[in-house]
């Protein structure tokens, strides 16, 4: 089996390209996704922390949330993603 190397860093990455190399995290976008869902108009918000090692796919998962975000009426009507450097 042959192993191919990204040309990109995940946020460098063509929505297309990521769309089809995200596989390993699916479970975590849906329960992410899922969760924002239930609070569009909600008073009380719910705040995630993604943690794991280097490499683990953190930005790939919330690279992924936000195209859901932006790919859905209900989603897209409630939040807006706004991502900052990993410093800030």
């Amino acid at each position: 089996m042959a192993i191919v190397a990204h040309k990109y860093m995940p946020e460098e990455m063509p929505p297309d390209e990521l769309r089809a190399t995200f596989a390993a995290r699916e479970h975590t976008l849906d329960y992410l996704a899922d969760s924002l869902r239930k609070q569009c108009g909600s008073k009380t918000l719910t705040s995630y922390l993604i943690t794991g090692p280097r490499g683990s796919g953190k930005t790939t998962v919330v690279l992924m949330l936000c195209l859901r975000i932006r790919e859905d009426e209900e989603l897209s009507g409630a939040w807006l993603p706004v991502r900052f450097p990993e410093e800030l």
